[in-house]
């Protein structure tokens, strides 16, 4: 999703844990994906979604019916 070096990815992680920075989502994101990677950038553990409730999302918005 977001191709860059080592350093990038610290300088990434640096500024989401220090300063509650997280990089820009491309508007081609598809939404339901979109709305899964914020809510898993909650700054409070408790609010951010299970591996299982993501799974769920997933397989609810993405599985052939």
């Amino acid at each position: 999703l977001f191709p860059c070096t080592n350093k990038c990815h610290q300088k990434i992680m640096m500024k989401a844990a220090v300063h509650n920075e997280r990089p820009t989502i491309p508007s081609s994101c598809h939404k339901v994906l979109s709305k899964i990677i914020t809510d898993c950038w909650q700054q409070v553990p408790k609010a951010r979604p299970s591996a299982q409730e993501v799974m769920q999302q997933l397989r609810d918005n993405f599985s052939k019916q």
